[in-house]
């Protein structure tokens, strides 16, 4: 922790005079104890136990100092602390006002392959206008985005689309948006390279993944996730599970999400039935595998394509509905919950039972029905780790992903088809 000693105010030349001394001759003996432990700490391997150090005494010929394992070997320069490599924390030394000690904190040791000093310039994708695709520019030499007490900043590894961002980008929510121009991007998957002061639970060097943005279409951040860093706020974000890479990682948060946040609505519980439209779908995927793994559904069916029958038997469907041959609609079975993932609540209400409910994440539904909007929360993927790092829950990311930065249009262009299979994803992002 740090702590900052006050040495107050002195008076009479002499008391000054022999306060001096007293701190050179102090000086000199945490010197001599610094390379001690340090000597002490390579030998026997206790690297952790070890402390950077800087002191800083007003007017007494001593402007610094520190402490640094350069490739393996503990340097002590007296006027400058020495930064080589790779550090998961900015030093944390800052001037404090006269007749004051400031000791540092302790030397990390959460050092990653990913974290690397922060530039002061960085690459976007802005959207500088409403319309197609052709209005998504890139800006270079961008000033890296400034963190809130609450936040971290995340270096970019891979962000996911979602159709969200189209429609953002076309100008549907532009009442209720931020101004332009935007750099579109909700998912994200990365790696934390700074904290804010309030931040509790996670530090530079976390590989994260998250929706940045709390209230999805109530004014998002100008500021998203196609750039090469993005600031989040903590409670939006959650430790990668390890058994996914990033691209996978980025494919989750807003999708599953959602999903998870519809049934919960819904008051879907054990022993129910579901019907999800569009199951092969980004959030359909997901409400599929979450109805059987989570909330325990008695049965489960599902609207694709003929092509991707299968993949919904695959996710957990007991039935699987081919929209190409028939109307879900006009089928005998009626279930407890109809969850509409594509756009259809005329359609989603008729195949409702007598108690159940329709949910609607594209706009307005008719009763029995109820539509909703997201409210992002880190907490749910921490809560759903244990079954995405065990495998019951898999992320689907559609054949032709990634899309590389530079291929940005292209993957919109692609999303905007409705033929995407799971999550279209951007990687890498420089």
């Amino acid at each position: 922790m740090t702590e900052v000693v006050s040495l107050g105010c002195w008076s009479g030349c002499c008391m000054l005079n022999e306060f001096r001394l007293i701190c050179k001759v102090w000086m000199l003996l945490v010197v001599a104890l610094t390379y001690g432990v340090a000597i002490f700490s390579t030998v026997y391997g206790y690297d952790d136990a070890l402390i950077n150090w800087m002191f800083v005494f007003n007017k007494t010929g001593y402007t610094g100092g520190g402490l640094q394992k350069v490739f393996g070997v503990w340097v002590f320069e007296p006027h400058r602390l020495i930064k080589i490599g790779v550090q998961c924390f900015p030093n944390p030394i800052s001037r404090i006002h006269e007749h004051k000690v400031f000791v540092a904190q302790p030397k990390p040791t959460c050092f990653h392959p990913l974290l690397e000093e922060v530039n002061e310039r960085s690459d976007f994708i802005s959207c500088f206008d409403n319309g197609s695709v052709d209005v998504l520019k890139l800006a270079t030499d961008v000033a890296v985005p400034d963190i809130n007490d609450d936040q971290v900043l995340v270096k970019v590894v891979a962000a996911a689309l979602n159709l969200v961002d189209f429609k953002r980008r076309l100008g549907y929510f532009k009442a209720i948006d931020s101004p332009l121009p935007i750099t579109p991007g909700y998912d994200v998957s990365g790696v934390v390279v700074k904290v804010g002061s309030q931040v509790k639970t996670l530090k530079e060097g976390d590989e994260v993944y998250g929706d940045i943005n709390d209230k999805g279409l109530d004014g998002p951040k100008q500021l998203g996730t196609l750039a090469e860093y993005t600031a989040v706020e903590e409670k939006l974000l959650a430790l990668k599970p390890k058994s996914l890479d990033f691209v996978q990682a980025a494919a989750l948060p807003l999708a599953i999400e959602t999903a998870y946040q519809g049934l919960e609505r819904a008051k879907f519980s054990e022993g129910k039935t579901i019907l999800v439209l569009n199951g092969a779908g980004g959030v359909g995927s997901f409400v599929i595998q979450l109805a059987k793994h989570v909330f325990g559904a008695s049965k489960i069916a599902a609207t694709s394509s003929t092509g991707k029958l299968e993949l919904l038997k695959s996710l957990g469907a007991d039935v699987a509905i081919d929209y190409t041959k028939e109307n879900f609609e006009d089928l005998p079975d009626k279930y407890d919950v109809v969850y509409d993932a594509i756009g259809q609540p005329e359609k989603a209400v008729k195949a409702v039972n007598e108690t159940g409910v329709a949910v609607s994440i594209t706009g307005p539904i008719p009763p029995p029905g109820f539509a909703f909007l997201l409210r992002a929360d880190g907490s749910i993927l921490t809560k759903l780790n244990p079954y995405i790092e065990s495998g019951k829950i898999k992320v689907i990311v559609d054949p032709k992903s990634p899309f590389p930065f530079d291929q940005v249009k292209e993957a919109y262009a692609y999303l905007e088809t409705h033929r995407a299979t799971g999550k279209v994803v951007i990687y890498p992002i420089p």
